[in-house]
């Protein structure tokens, strides 16, 4: 691993960006909050609910479905390629190098700013699924949407952690072999993608709707880019972690927040019973 480069670029990176980005981590989602106040927070015409249409047992066809269109997604492929490309020869290593040594955005503050970005993805995702209109049946639509986002932050979890002890891959500071990929990226980019969703039941103005996806990709991408400066994770980490983080959070929300349910319970009251009827889809 290279030493850090020093000099007057290196001083001026390390005295003005730490400050510059000290409210980084609150500095997108404000973004976020001022696009929404301007475009409005009423729902979307002909749109359902949010939440309304949550299933715990979607169809099978819609699971495919879902699951085809969040793999095909650019924001899933293109990042993995990328990644992929990286492994050629020491390219990963000596780009996230140049990074760490540098740190063009961050400055020596990089890896405490990418802890308050991710928690700000957080924060962002619980906003916009409590703006997102839910209609006559507020809370339980808001509890049906918020188990389906739930669930998929949680599954996005622990299968970055699947791979982690799977990969064995040291961290570049040496720290532990946790480094592929990188949680943070995965945990922002579920975050950001799910908020997006969220935000096509709320309606707003083609640029609000616009600059409010750009926020969030920024947000997600800038939690990434801080921890290769941060030297806890190489680029290739960042990459397939915000593939994985993506794919979850579109395949999830698509799946079961959009579809159909796989089993439909009915009740028809008679004198002194009820029948009960059950239907499936698949």
């Amino acid at each position: 691993m290279r030493a850090p480069r020093t000099g007057s670029k290196r001083a001026l990176s390390a005295a003005v960006f730490p400050s510059a980005w000290r409210g980084g981590p609150l500095l997108l989602p404000a973004i976020l909050v001022l696009l929404l106040a301007l475009g409005g927070c009423a729902g979307v015409s002909g749109q359902p609910a949010w939440g309304e249409d949550a299933r715990l047992l979607p169809g099978w066809s819609a699971v495919g479905r879902a699951a085809r269109r969040a793999a095909t997604d650019p924001l899933t492929w293109a990042p993995i390629l990328t990644a992929g490309v990286l492994t050629i020869g020491d390219l990963d290593e000596d780009l996230s190098d140049w990074a760490a040594d540098n740190t063009p955005l961050f400055g020596g503050n990089a890896a405490d700013i990418s802890d308050g970005l991710k928690d700000a993805s957080t924060v962002v995702y619980a906003v916009t699924a409590l703006i997102a209109p839910s209609g006559e049946h507020w809370v339980v639509n808001k509890l049906r949407g918020l188990a389906v986002g739930i669930a998929a932050i949680g599954a996005t979890r622990l299968l970055t952690d699947a791979v982690k002890s799977a990969s064995s891959r040291e961290r570049p500071n040496g720290d532990d072999d946790r480094s592929f990929p990188s949680g943070h990226a995965s945990s922002a980019a579920v975050n950001t993608t799910l908020a997006i969703e969220n935000l096509d039941y709320v309606a707003m103005p083609a640029w609000a709707r616009r600059g409010s996806s750009i926020t969030l990709h920024l947000l997600a991408g800038a939690t990434g880019w801080a921890r290769v400066e941060g030297r806890r994770h190489y680029f290739s980490d960042v990459l397939v972690g915000f593939a994985l983080g993506h794919f979850i959070g579109r395949f999830m929300h698509e799946a079961f927040l959009e579809s159909g349910a796989l089993v439909e319970v009915g009740a028809q009251p008679l004198p002194g019973g009820a029948v009960l009827s059950f239907g499936l889809s698949f």
